[in-house]
């Protein structure tokens, strides 16, 4: 009992949900796959989106054009609950819903019923509301959501950077 990974990436289209640093790494990756990438972020510029290969859209137009849907995006009253039975009516059938930023992006209990319903192909979640999430959470052993313990960015050398960084913060404050 597993998640299908036979799918071929190339010619689908990718949908990015905050065009930010992170937002923008998965654009260079999903264009290395020979992915079409569009993006939906009221704060990015279309030169900025376009100079990457991508394609800035509105995010009903995000919804209804991609294969999947990759989350990148803070919380704000508009975007808080922004994956739900309404939005999700609009996705193409059978997307795929990736969220990596933030837990209160999504609605779980509609998220469930579309995959349970064949609407949404899959889910990965790296991010909940509460953490870890409960046991009757209406994700949890559902057949094709992939779930990860908030561990999206920990990797050794994000770890390494994020050190890096800070250290960089201290030299700048300090001259």
């Amino acid at each position: 009992d597993g998640v299908d990974f036979t799918i071929t990436e190339r010619g689908k289209t990718l949908g990015i949900v905050g065009f930010g640093r992170i937002g923008r790494a998965v654009c260079k990756r999903a264009l290395a796959f020979e992915m079409d990438v569009v993006t939906a972020d009221p704060y990015i510029s279309a030169d900025v989106v376009e100079d990457l290969g991508a394609k800035l859209v509105d995010l009903d137009d995000l919804y209804a054009q991609s294969d999947f849907i990759s989350l990148h995006t803070v919380i704000t009253d508009e975007t808080n609950g922004m994956i739900n039975a309404e939005s999700i009516a609009k996705m193409k059938p059978g997307v795929r819903i990736i969220n990596a930023a933030r837990g209160g992006l999504i609605n779980d209990e509609d998220l469930a019923a579309a995959i349970k319903e064949g609407r949404v192909a899959g889910a990965a979640v790296d991010v909940y509301v509460e953490e870890p999430p409960p046991p009757n959470h209406p994700l949890v052993g559902l057949h094709g959501v992939i779930h990860t313990a908030h561990l999206a960015a920990s990797t050794g050398d994000a770890q390494i950077q994020v050190g890096v960084d800070a250290a960089q913060e201290v030299i700048d404050a300090l001259t």
